[in-house]
């Protein structure tokens, strides 16, 4: 049971991290590599982020966030940031 439910908010966190990514490429019309070389995260990561697969570490995530001025949160599960 506890598996089902981490299994679940695993591949509802990896839809909500693609479909940031997918807007804020489109948002600031960029492409994957300027996307890549603007947060410095390698263009496999994002091409996988792009695909849902999450890597096991953080730090892309955090670079990304840092970089558009997202807390973790907004990017990983589509939250507002708190006023």
């Amino acid at each position: 049971m506890i598996g089902e439910l981490r299994r679940k908010e695993k591949l509802e966190s990896e839809v909500k991290i693609k479909e940031r990514l997918i807007v804020l490429l489109r948002k600031y019309e960029i492409s994957q590599a300027e996307f890549s070389n603007m947060t410095q995260v390698n263009k496999s990561t994002i091409h996988g982020y792009l695909q849902g697969i999450l890597p096991k570490g953080v730090i892309s995530l955090i670079k990304i966030s840092q970089t558009f001025n997202l807390s973790l949160d907004e990017l990983v599960y589509g939250n507002e940031k708190a006023s």
